[in-house]
């Protein structure tokens, strides 16, 4: 198993989350959406947050001050 860094961890977390909203976005468009895939990615963006909020609550040094 790879270890990676909680940056790494973080950018993944991200691009995922991103990934999954514009799929959203485009099944909504769709001349006729599919309400149980759009439902299905939701609960996958939901499960994405709380991915991030518990790797984020592991940290072993605080994120860094933005000044």
């Amino acid at each position: 198993m790879d270890l990676i860094t909680f940056q790494e961890a973080d950018a993944r977390l991200y691009r995922e989350q991103v990934r999954t909203r514009d799929l959203i976005a485009r099944l909504e468009e769709a001349a006729e959406p599919d309400q149980e895939e759009i439902a299905a990615q939701q609960g996958r963006l939901e499960a994405l947050g709380r991915v991030q909020k518990r790797l984020r609550g592991q940290r072993t040094q605080p994120p860094l001050q933005k000044r």
